[in-house]
């Protein structure tokens, strides 16, 4: 068992036993719900501890943000999840995180693009250093055919440092840095992918217009 393993199941134990001290304690409950689902896969577990979490404390948005995102990805809720989204922004409205995954969910749920864009924008002016977030705008702009704005959110989304692995405390921040803000990724996130798609719809486009 490497390192990063151990590290993840000492984390783990931590947790657990916090919650056989105090059954209450409602950043444990997340912070397990989170490991469980995205780490151990245990769908059902970590809907349960999510679940706890936010009817135990309704105005607590990384519970309602955390369970968001265990009804989409594992059970894809995507109205549900989405609900708790808009719920957690009543709360606080600048939460960049909700309002990127809201954006997220209109898209894989073949929503509007429009609509999707709009989410997005709100996002990326609350946490502008969010590579995925300009990631997520270029593609959705790339769909609708507007090449030029794609390609220069990728653009800026490639300046943006990624932040030093150093800073990163457990697992449940660590997939946050990676799939919600993309900021531990930097040429991991996708832009060659992105990129090689806009040269493909500039290349088609010349050809149609020549």
């Amino acid at each position: 068992m490497n390192q990063a393993v151990d590290e993840v199941d000492n984390f783990r134990s931590e947790l657990q036993q916090r919650l056989e001290i105090n059954p209450e304690d409602i950043n444990a409950l997340i912070h397990l719900g989170v490991l469980e689902f995205e780490h151990f896969h245990k769908s059902e577990l970590a809907l349960s501890l999510l679940e706890k979490a936010v009817q135990m404390d309704p105005l607590n948005v990384d519970a309602k943000f955390w369970l968001g995102m265990s009804l989409l990805f594992d059970y894809f809720e995507y109205e549900q999840a989405e609900s708790l989204w808009k719920e957690a922004l009543l709360i606080d409205p600048k939460r960049a995180d909700c309002l990127s995954m809201i954006a997220w969910s209109i898209t894989a749920n073949k929503g509007s693009s429009h609509e999707a864009i709009k989410y997005a924008q709100q996002a990326l002016s609350f946490a502008p250093h969010w590579p995925m977030i300009r990631c997520q705008l270029a593609e959705l702009f790339l769909k609708l055919g507007q090449i030029e704005r794609a390609e220069e959110e990728v653009k800026k989304a490639i300046d943006i440092p990624a932040i030093d692995d150093k800073e990163i405390v457990d697992e449940v921040q660590r997939y946050y840095e990676c799939v919600v803000t993309g900021r531990l990724k930097d040429e991991k996130i996708g832009y060659r992918y992105l990129l090689a798609n806009i040269k493909e719809a500039k290349d088609k486009a010349k050809k149609e217009y020549s």
